[in-house]
């Protein structure tokens, strides 16, 4: 069920409520929740980091990577140093 046909319903019916109250928090509860995912999907700024890889002191390798500040990026962090660890060792 959707959010519009949820308020729909409740409208049509608020008569034969027995709790308005809980039905109006039920309803703003899922306004409060739909606007939280949309906030979540959101990217915010792209930032773009290089990493350089140096052996011995001379430059061997440069990497730019593109980040999303307003995601989580513990996983991607994770995999990223698992692959360098794999490539190296």
């Amino acid at each position: 069920m959707n959010l519009e046909h949820l308020i729909k319903i409740v409208k049509q019916n608020y008569h034969r409520l027995r709790n308005e109250a809980f039905a109006l928090n039920f309803i703003r509860y899922h306004i409060e929740l739909l606007e939280w995912k949309r906030n979540k999907l959101k990217l915010g700024a792209i930032v773009f980091e290089v990493k350089e890889t140096y052996f011995g002191g001379i430059l061997l390798y440069e990497e730019v990577d593109i980040r999303y500040i307003r995601q989580d990026n513990t996983v991607t962090d994770n995999l990223k140093i698992e692959n360098r660890l794999k490539a190296i060792g």
